[in-house]
């Protein structure tokens, strides 16, 4: 079982070291970073699977911006 989740600067998560216990709710006000936590944990399960493309993340409900909005070398 995962007892800890560290996430740092993914989107508005700064900093943040979770503690989980064997069932875990995530409680706040609208805009606080829940859904950014969720999206962080899927990101990482992803990552562990080489499955970081569109397709995937998106049929887990990931909001993912297209490859063509990016500007790089900036």
């Amino acid at each position: 079982m995962i007892k800890t989740i560290s996430i740092k600067n993914f989107k508005s998560v700064v900093d943040l070291l979770l503690e989980l216990g064997s069932f875990n709710v995530l409680i706040g006000e609208n805009g606080c970073g829940k859904s950014n936590i969720l999206e962080a944990i899927a990101f990482g399960a992803a990552s562990n699977v080489d499955k970081l493309n569109h397709e995937f993340l998106g049929s887990r409900g990931i909001r993912t911006t297209p490859i063509r909005i990016y500007v790089f070398g900036v």
